[in-house]
């Protein structure tokens, strides 16, 4: 993230492999959508009605790309129609204050549908922000 002298952010950079689990057009419209959000003081939590943002027509990722770019992960939870995908990254950070070196450390959840083998959901904790994307609700 880049910021002005107003701590506005203005250029978020993104590794290619975080595009591979957050293609580029979902995650712009999930950034885009954020506006619409609602905010939740007592949970700390900004939810955002999806039925009130564009959708878009974009293909979801592949479980056999995610797993040629990501690799094999750390556990695998079988459901009746979906399996969920746990990786750990380490963040590239700078400027990590002491006591806060765990936030560097990124817990990634990666869910697939069993028949499509389509990624449906990804949630995780990037830096001390938990995020959560259901990628279906966001396409035509």
């Amino acid at each position: 993230m880049r910021f002005n002298q107003q701590q506005e952010v203005t250029a978020l950079l993104f590794s290619r492999i975080f595009l591979q689990i957050a293609p580029p057009e979902f995650l712009e419209l999930s950034i885009r959508s954020v506006g619409s959000g609602v905010i939740d003081k007592k949970n700390r939590q900004l939810k955002v009605d999806v039925d009130k943002v564009g959708k878009i027509n974009a293909q979801l990722p592949l479980k056999a790309t995610v797993l040629a770019n990501l690799g094999e992960p750390f556990k695998i939870e079988d459901a009746e129609d979906q399996e969920v995908y746990l990786y750990y990254f380490m963040l590239e950070a700078h400027g990590i204050k002491k006591g806060y070196e765990n936030r560097t450390l990124s817990a990634i959840r990666l869910t697939f549908d069993k028949v499509s083998q389509e990624m449906i959901k990804m949630s995780g904790r990037f830096a001390g922000l938990k995020i959560s994307i259901n990628y279906r609700k966001y396409q035509l």
